[in-house]
């Protein structure tokens, strides 16, 4: 008997796909039957941003919250001059 792959993790879309992609295949069968969770977002519009920086600069929304972890730089090669 065939056993399908582990899979672990999550997949997180922000923003728009680009225009080649409008329209991608997902195998919703695949969704389904490993019960994953698909997230996403499409953004704000531009005439709120004002309103979401006011937010974070008086302090009512605080992003850095949201980090949970901070990589080592030792895993990354060093930035080229």
């Amino acid at each position: 008997m065939n056993k399908a792959p582990l899979l672990v993790g999550r997949h997180v879309q922000v923003g728009l796909l680009p225009a080649a992609q409008v329209r991608p295949a997902l195998p919703m069968e695949l969704v389904i039957a490993f019960e994953l969770e698909r997230r996403g977002s499409h953004g704000m519009s531009a005439h709120a941003y004002l309103e979401l920086l006011r937010l974070v600069t008086t302090g009512v929304l605080r992003p850095a919250e949201l980090i949970t972890l901070t990589p080592a730089s030792t895993r990354y090669p060093p930035r080229r001059p």
